[in-house]
């Protein structure tokens, strides 16, 4: 939680971090053009709100477990649990951005916060099948 905090201050903005983004890809690729750097850097942001907040709700899961069995009766407890916990710290980080000069807390990254913590869940569901 103190990490994706920290990414959530104004140090890691969109606007921050567009020029060492397209340095590292311009290095790559440099002939792309300007509306696919936009849109490649935007996917990036996303998909680190889909991992972190996956990510966090894996180790929810984790926490509330005592032997990290996911087969037992209370897995789907642990489960909603785990995915609630995750979407109510991505409403208090983008509330606590709404208040950054830089940056702007919005709904819609709690939605992709929550799909994060959806998918994450679904495959501990899926791989304590196995």
């Amino acid at each position: 939680m103190g990490i994706i905090f920290l990414f959530s201050s104004d140090l890691f903005a969109a606007s921050h971090t567009g020029s060492v983004f397209e340095l590292l890809v311009r290095s790559v690729w440099p002939s792309i053009n300007e509306s696919t750097l936009k849109t490649l850097h935007f996917g990036f942001r996303k998909c680190a709100h889909i991992f972190s907040y996956g990510l966090l709700a894996f180790f929810y899961s984790v926490g509330l477990t005592k032997n990290f069995s996911f087969r037992k009766k209370d897995q789907f407890g642990i489960m909603v649990k785990s995915f609630l916990g995750a979407v109510l710290y991505a409403g208090l980080d983008e509330w606590h951005q709404s208040f950054s000069a830089v940056r702007t807390g919005t709904i819609l990254d709690v939605g992709w916060d929550a799909l994060g913590a959806c998918i994450f869940q679904l495959w501990m569901f899926f791989a304590g099948k196995k």
